[in-house]
C-alpha cells in the first residue's frame, strides 16, 4: 500500500518515464517495465493515463452491507437487515476488497462492529477516513442529550483503565492487543466512551444508579456490552 510520499515519488518516476521515452526506449529500464521482455511496455499515452488513475481519487476505507447469494454480492447498505456479512474495502485506484466479516457468526450485530473496528485501524494506518452509509454498532442515539467533551475523555480513560486491567487476566483481550495492536484497541475504547456515558446517566436516571462510574459501572458495563471473542473486539450491546 502506497502512502502519500510513496505515491509521489511513483509519479514522478512514472513521468520521468514517459519523458525520456520521446528519444526511444531506456535501457536497461525497459528491460524492468517488459519483465524481461515478457510483457508489452507501456507507451507515453498509457503511462498518462496510469497517473491520472493514481492520483485522482483521494483513499478512503469503505464498509458495507453485502448479500450473497447464488447470484454473487451484492451491496445492500440501504437494506442492511438482507446481508449476510460486512465488507470492508479500500477505494482507491490500485486497491478494493480487503476483508469479509460473516454475520452468522456470534451476536447478530458482532461482525458489524468487528467491520468497523477493523475499518477504522486500517484508515489509520493509512492516513485516511472511513466512510459508509451504515450505522455504525451502538451509535448513540440522536435524541440523547450531547455528550460534553469532559465527560467523553473521562469515559474514555476509564474504560482504557478497564481494558488495560482485562489485558492482564482475560487471554482473548490480550490476544487483541497481540494481533490488532495497542493503537488500535485504544481506538476501540475510545469509540465505546459517548455510549457508556449515556447508558450511564439514562441508569442514573431512570434506576437511580448511585454506585461509582469508574471502579463499578464501567466494568460491569463493558462485560455486558463488548464482546471480546471475535477476530475484533465488538460493541454489541445499546
Amino acid at each position: 500500500m502506497l502512502n502519500d510520499r510513496e505515491l509521489a515519488t511513483v509519479l514522478a518516476a512514472l513521468r520521468y518515464w514517459s519523458a525520456d521515452m520521446k528519444d526511444g526506449p531506456v535501457l536497461p529500464f525497459s528491460d524492468i517495465a517488459t519483465r524481461g521482455g515478457e510483457l508489452e511496455a507501456f507507451g507515453q499515452t498509457e503511462i498518462d493515463a496510469l497517473c491520472e488513475r493514481l492520483d485522482a481519487a483521494p483513499m478512503c476505507v469503505e464498509v458495507s452491507a453485502v448479500l450473497q447469494d447464488s447470484e454473487g454480492c451484492h451491496v445492500v447498505d440501504d437494506q442492511p437487515d438482507r446481508a449476510n456479512m460486512f465488507s470492508v474495502y479500500i477505494r482507491n485506484p490500485y486497491a478494493f476488497h480487503i476483508m469479509d466479516f460473516d454475520r452468522s457468526a456470534g451476536w447478530p450485530d458482532a461482525q458489524k462492529g468487528e467491520a468497523f473496528t477493523f475499518a477504522d485501524a486500517l484508515a489509520e494506518h493509512l492516513g485516511c477516513e472511513v466512510t459508509t452509509h451504515l450505522q455504525r454498532p451502538g451509535a448513540p442515539d440522536t435524541t440523547e442529550e450531547p455528550v460534553s467533551a469532559q465527560d467523553e475523555a473521562e469515559a474514555a480513560m476509564c474504560i482504557w483503565e478497564e481494558i488495560l486491567s482485562l489485558k492482564e487476566r482475560n487471554m482473548q483481550v490480550s490476544r487483541h492487543f497481540e494481533q490488532g495492536g495497542t493503537a488500535a484497541i485504544r481506538l476501540f475504547a475510545l469509540s465505546l466512551a459517548k455510549p457508556c456515558h449515556l447508558a450511564w446517566e439514562r441508569a442514573v436516571k431512570d434506576a437511580g444508579y448511585d454506585d461509582a462510574f469508574d471502579w463499578e459501572f464501567v466494568p460491569d458495563w463493558i462485560s455486558e456490552n463488548v464482546n471480546w471473542c471475535g477476530a475484533a473486539p465488538a460493541f454489541v450491546g445499546g
